[in-house]
């Protein structure tokens, strides 16, 4: 739960995003036991090095890690181990206190040898105590195992939450031990003195209701995506499933757009789906159980990945050839994975299965094309016309319209079939210091992909992007392979219930057709305010209707075209407030939401609401606006703007994008925050719920004529504009004549309506005793601090580039000092 925030301007801090910047991954396998995957592992780890963020200190990095077979030669028998991160002297202790009330035994701790002096000064600051716990050997067999050891640290992990003991267990198994650390892939080796040698999170949650409670808060939330997606695959593999075939249920092939996969994997992927949404991120991956030792590439394949196998048996993979020595004349075969591809790697028979041979293999366990058609009911486009509302015009003006709306953005779209195009830039104030009212919406920025995914070309990446949507309550979705699909498989298995069966869209914006279809099982909920009852009040009753009920709720604000002392609620607080309640109450993955809003004009509010939780959403005032013959016009400028705002993100699938909160706040406080945002980040605090229910309420009351905001262009009672007629003129007046005096009227025109952004609310202060220039930084140790574009501007003249490349840090590899360890299998990460 959030922390209490007494004061509901304040800022709300949200789920701030971290700065990672990791792309380099790749697997050793060798066929004999021995410390040769362990060594060419970490050899290759330090190879891929300038894959990974570094510091200026040359040292400190964004993490790089090695995974390896449990040494059980070395350890003397088959013992599993418990790797820990401790920061609390109360952590090994409770540790071992969960591992004994699952009937194991920590025999022994062992505080791993390393070198603090290879980190640089900001890692060391922030260094744990690394311990091995050595766990005595089990009876029971290697699988049940895997689960004991598995359910032990997830409640050591939750004492730990809960008695704000501060640790980290990187890994607890008889068959896998992980090393890493917060430091350049060149370090690990140096660290480690005995080298034996991360929207989904939300979605992770809401599914946690399936597990019992022991086991529940998988995703740890201050992790990166490629620990987000570990924490849930080895959920899914401690749960019975394969690990290739969680991964590729996980992160599937673009299995829509493939004309070539065969019928029996397509039927997996199509089966699959109604299980889970696919994970955009980590674009490329290695991973391990132990026993199978692979490598894939995401559904867009945007990073590198190359492979080669020796005459002797040896595999290795990785984001770049060559990282992994081979002597060329005993390379027998090498290759390279494309889109949604994988490489396997048994190490019990050592076979290697190529991207088709692994994937068949998994689609071979079930007859998935009869689950799919069991579950899944598709919902065809069709055209019917609905009684438009009464009142055009006044609906326009409660839910927030302006003329521009109307006329240079609906019609536009409902016109053309495509987003409205302006000239670059937007010159009005942010929502908050604006002069003109904004729907909520306009409190809400997009965020853009900056560091693991790139962001994606819609046009030219078009077979990868999807907007289907499947529609309807989820059950069972982490049973293990074998589990509901047996049941479902066995040929006097009656039809599957209507209240088990998902619809199934080609996109989640709906046209009345679609929503006619839904509505026959969906549940409706109201979603506007009586004159005497507050927002939140309104808000809460509908988190209590939305959990009372099952299936697809249909959050709808119609009733304010039928009762006019009815104020409708922005769409965006309350599919957030019910989406999060669900959430928390652990109802989500039973309940599915749609949202009929008349406050949708454009595409950027259809991405809201999908990011939000709304799983489709109808926007029948601006398609009432739009009138019928122009429906599919307008309907088709939404769905290519919303998969370019998905392209945005690197997020090629709508159901990767809905609930992921993928929004910053601009203007609203911690009490919105809380109840309706709670991942959301809002640095700057803003309108509470009271402010926002003035707001719609002030909307009913006004003039008849629908305003003219004048937004999109300059209105001299419209909003304000940076870049207005008068600015322009006296701007271009002081630079033709050197103008003092027209120069110091362009900067009172400029701020004549007070702030525009928030760089113009800082007010600078000058010390009344200013600092001494020893005291400080001098100018020598000023350029390694000093950032550049990241982008290429052509290569500039030596005498510019050179101030900036002569700070870059450089560093030599010292002779790292190993213990030898047997392991067949090493994945590494940088």
């Amino acid at each position: 739960m959030p922390p209490t925030v007494s004061q509901t301007r304040l800022a709300w801090a949200g789920d701030l995003p971290s700065a990672r910047a990791a792309c380099g991954m790749g697997f050793v396998s060798t066929p004999e036991l021995g410390h040769d995957a362990v060594e060419l592992g970490a050899r290759a780890l330090a190879r891929l090095a300038h894959r990974g963020g570094l510091d200026a200190d040359g040292k400190s990095g964004d993490g790089a890690g090695l995974l390896i077979q449990v040494p059980h030669r070395l350890l003397g028998g088959d013992h599993a181990v418990v790797c820990v991160f401790e920061w609390d002297e109360r952590a090994l202790p409770l540790i071992a206190q969960a591992m004994a009330a699952a009937g194991m035994e920590v025999l022994e701790w062992r505080r791993v040898p390393v070198d603090a002096s290879s980190l640089g000064e900001r890692a060391r600051e922030t260094m744990p105590g690394i311990w091995h716990g050595l766990i005595a050997p089990s009876d029971a067999d290697a699988d049940m195992w895997e689960s004991r050891l598995y359910r032990a640290r997830r409640a050591a992990e939750r004492q730990a939450s809960a008695s704000a003991v501060r640790m980290y267990i990187p890994s607890c198994s008889s068959r896998t031990l992980v090393y890493k650390g917060l430091m350049a892939g060149t370090r690990l080796a140096d660290f480690y003195l005995d080298h034996t040698v991360g929207a989904n999170r939300a979605w992770m949650r809401a599914r946690e209701a399936e597990l019992e409670p022991e086991l529940r808060e998988v995703v740890w939330p201050e992790g990166s995506d490629s620990a987000s997606l570990d924490n849930a695959l080895e959920l899914l593999v401690r749960r019975g499933w394969e690990a290739s075939e969680a991964l590729m249920s996980l992160v599937p092939d673009a299995w829509e757009g493939r004309g070539d996969l065969a019928p029996a994997v397509r039927d997996f992927y199509r089966y699959q789906s109604t299980k889970f949404e696919p994970w955009d991120g980590p674009a490329a991956l290695a991973f391990s159980d132990g026993f199978v030792v692979g490598a894939a590439l995401d559904r867009n394949g945007l990073r590198p990945l190359r492979w080669a196998r020796t005459r002797q048996g040896m595999v290795a993979a990785a984001s770049e050839a060559g990282v992994v020595a081979m002597e060329p004349s005993d390379v027998v075969e090498r290759g390279r994975l494309g889109p949604g591809q994988m490489l396997l790697v048994d190490t019990r028979d050592n076979s290697v299965l190529r991207d088709s041979d692994a994937k068949e293999r998994a689609a071979s366990r079930h007859d998935y094309g009869l689950l799919a058609d069991r579950v899944l009911v598709p919902v065809p486009r069709r055209h019917i016309e609905l009684e438009p509302p009464s009142d055009l015009g006044r609906l326009h003006r409660i839910h927030g319209w302006g003329f521009e709306d109307v006329k240079m953005v609906v019609e536009v779209m409902a016109e053309t079939g495509l987003e409205p195009v302006y000239s670059m830039g937007d010159d009005i104030p942010i929502a908050p210091l604006g002069r003109t009212p904004r729907r909520l919406y306009g409190y809400l920025r997009q965020r853009f992909a900056q560091v693991t995914n790139p962001a994606i070309d819609p046009l030219r990446e078009k077979a990868i992007m999807s907007l289907r949507t499947l529609l309807g309550a989820r059950s069972r979705t982490l049973e293990p392979e074998g589990g509901i699909e047996s049941e479902l498989s066995r040929r006097h298995h009656p039809a599957v219930p209507e209240h088990s069966r998902l619809l199934e869209l080609e996109s989640p914006v709906l046209g009345a057709g679609e929503l006619v279809r839904i509505l026959e099982e969906a549940t409706l909920l109201d979603a506007t305010c009586a004159p005497d009852r507050p927002l939140g009040a309104e808000l809460k009753r509908l988190q209590q209707e939305a959990e009372q009920a099952g299936g697809v709720i249909a959050i709808s604000d119609r009733r304010a075209d039928l009762d006019a002392a009815r104020v409708p609620i922005p769409m965006a607080l309350a599919v957030g407030a019910v989406h999060e309640h669900l959430l928390t109450t652990g109802r989500r993955m039973a309940i599915d939401i749609i949202a009929i809003a008349g406050d949708v004009v454009d595409v950027h509010d259809v991405a809201c609401l999908v990011t939000i939780g709304a799983s489709a959403v109808h926007p029948y005032l601006a398609m009432a606006t739009a009138g019928p013959e122009r429906e599919a016009a307008y309907r088709k400028a939404l769905e290519a703007g919303l998969l370019k705002v998905m392209a945005k993100m690197g997020i090629s699938c709508a159901a990767s994008y809905r609930g992921g909160l993928v929004l910053e706040a601009l203007g609203l406080g911690a009490e919105v925050m809380r109840m309706c945002f709670p991942s959301m980040p809002s640095r700057i605090g803003g309108a509470d719920l009271a402010d926002l229910d003035a707001l719609a309420r002030s909307r009913m009351a006004e003039a008849t004529a629908l305003p003219d905001h004048g937004r999109v262009r300059f209105r001299k009672t419209g909003e304000h504009h940076a870049y207005n007629p008068l600015g322009v003129r006296t701007a271009q007046k002081a630079a033709a004549g050197a103008d003092r005096d027209q120069f110091h009227e362009w900067l009172r025109t400029s701020h004549m309506d007070g702030p525009q952004s928030l760089r113009e609310l800082l007010v600078l202060r000058e010390s009344a005793s200013p600092a001494r220039l020893d005291e400080v930084e001098p100018r020598t140790t000023v350029p390694p601090f000093a950032g550049t574009t990241a982008s290429s501007r052509s290569r500039p003249r030596d005498s510019a580039s050179r101030p900036h490349t002569s700070s870059a840090p450089t560093s030599s590899r010292s002779r790292s000092r190993r213990a030898r360890s047997p392991a067949r299998a090493a994945s590494c990460q940088v």
